[in-house]
């Protein structure tokens, strides 16, 4: 037998020995799965409401800041996007789920110390050597993640 196509709902159709017909192969099996199935969880996306509270540590990818404080961030919600954000320093993240907001957040955050902490204070405006000192008494340590 020689399989023909691939295109049936029952699965490909071979030629039978002498050629001069063709029948559908066997029917596919469907895995099943065994056991009780888990229920679709209602908010997927939501992040625990005190992720936010009492932040010690951002993770971004290769590096950890350490924070000389806790801070809070805020979350909102503004049409179908969030935001997370830290009102002092102005740095806010957005996202269509809110931990792709936290995500952004952690992405702005470690860009915008990139940006500015290493720069020569000559190089910057009176507001981004204010952002610059900010910056340098929240964050105490940075270490590879």
């Amino acid at each position: 037998m020689r399989i023909v196509g691939g295109g049936c709902l029952r699965g490909p159709l071979y030629w039978s020995q002498d050629g001069s017909s063709y029948r559908p192969g066997p029917k596919r099996q469907v895995p099943q799965a065994k056991g009780k199935r888990i229920g679709r969880p209602r908010n997927p996306i939501t992040i625990a409401q005190n992720v936010t509270e009492a932040v010690r540590q951002i993770n971004s990818g290769a590096r950890r800041f350490y924070l000389r404080e806790p801070i809070d961030l805020t979350v909102t919600r503004r049409g179908p996007y969030f935001f997370v954000g830290y009102t002092p320093l102005a740095i806010e993240g957005y996202g269509q789920t809110a931990s792709a907001a936290l995500e952004a957040f952690v992405d702005v955050f470690s860009t915008t110390w990139d940006a500015y902490s290493a720069e020569e204070d000559r190089r910057l405006s009176r507001d981004a050597r204010q952002l610059k000192r900010q910056l340098r008494q929240l964050v105490t340590e940075i270490e590879p993640a």
